[in-house]
């Protein structure tokens, strides 16, 4: 029987969620994370549901990464690679709050959690102000490349302060458990972490469509110039685009982390789901992103699924899958770009890439 608990599966880069059956029920925290496969002893069957459930569970979490790209595009103009960084460091302040033990309600950390998010935010909001805003008259190129030196800059800051070379665990977000569905077991990380992704989801786009900010910051996405002419404060708009992108990293990030484990380089390197998950709805579409997230994560975990069986049936020692979720996302991008061609009013939001 092979175990890969968070400490491991951390080594295996985003996509290593649980895969239970009813026969093969873990022992311990039977809603901790981790891939249990009993020689024999699962149904091919079973082992489908368990892995299109998990694969919706991760592409979950991508979504809402890829949500906080399009955040942060729609209001800017710019493509934060920085995103998984900004998650990776609200992410360690939920962590070190979760050692400390601070009250929660009906068992989840509710104040680490709203620590780690107002942490995300001011994040969002630092980097527009101290770094995006002084370089708006630079090129698309030079802004582009600032993201990229902030994920040195957080990366930096979590191993002086964090100790970020260090692979840790973390706590989840929710009261361990699991529920039998079937002949499969569920745990209440993976239902949270569904529940959690749709009332964001459904928040945000609410938010785009019936506020007056929301219009605004859509506004400022279609015609930056024609938006300022009517009278909408950008550089509002802007800033709180850095904050929603902040904020919702913060949340994916403590979602994912109890999966993967956390130190300076996993979370940040998840910005390449993210990318490939907003990519999917142009930078642009909520709804296609967060679409785009879910597809990408069930078709990761199906490969990676299938091509375990495959290698444990016929040894291949060639094969080796421990990049191989990173790979497919790289693919999606590279098959996104082909496929969207660029269209007129691309470059008046200032698209690098499409």
């Amino acid at each position: 029987m092979e175990t890969l608990h968070p400490p491991l599966a951390a080594a295996s880069g985003p996509g290593d969620l649980s895969v239970r059956t009813a026969a093969s029920k873990p022992r311990g925290n039977p809603s901790s994370y981790c891939r249990t496969v009993p020689k024999g002893g699962v149904r091919a069957v079973d082992l489908l549901l368990t892995t299109l459930v998990f694969g919706v569970v991760q592409g979950a979490v991508f979504a809402l990464l890829g949500a906080g790209v399009v955040a942060v595009y729609r209001g800017t103009g710019i493509i934060n690679f920085a995103h998984g960084a900004m998650a990776m460091l609200a992410t360690y302040v939920f962590a070190t709050l979760l050692d400390h033990h601070l009250p929660s309600i009906g068992g989840i950390p509710a104040l680490a959690l709203l620590v780690a998010v107002l942490v995300g935010i001011a994040l969002g909001v630092v980097i527009d102000l101290l770094v995006m805003r002084p370089l708006a008259r630079q090129s698309y190129l030079v802004r582009i490349i600032a993201t990229l030196g902030i994920v040195y800059v957080l990366q930096s800051a979590a191993l002086i302060v964090f100790n970020g070379a260090v692979t840790r665990p973390v706590g989840s977000l929710f009261p361990t458990g699991s529920h039998r569905v079937g002949s499969i077991f569920i745990g209440n990380d993976e239902i949270g972490i569904v529940v959690v992704t749709l009332a964001l989801a459904v928040a945000m786009s609410l938010f785009y469509a019936r506020t007056r900010f929301g219009i605004a910051i859509r506004a400022v996405s279609n015609n930056r110039d024609a938006a300022t002419l009517v009278g909408i404060h950008v550089t509002w708009v802007t800033a709180a685009s850095w904050a929603m992108g902040g904020a919702t990293g913060a949340i994916a990030g403590i979602l994912l982390a109890p999966s993967l484990g956390l130190n300076s380089y996993i979370l940040t390197l998840v910005v390449i789901q993210a990318l490939a998950a907003a990519l999917t709805g142009r930078l642009e579409s909520l709804a296609l992103a967060l679409a785009g997230g879910v597809a990408l994560g069930v078709i990761t975990e199906l490969a990676k699924t299938y091509l375990q069986q495959l290698a444990a049936a016929h040894p291949m020692t060639w094969i080796n899958l421990s990049n191989f979720g990173d790979g497919i996302a790289f693919l999606w991008i590279i098959g996104l770009l082909l496929f969207w061609r660029r269209t007129p009013g691309t470059q008046q939001s200032g698209s690098l890439l499409l």
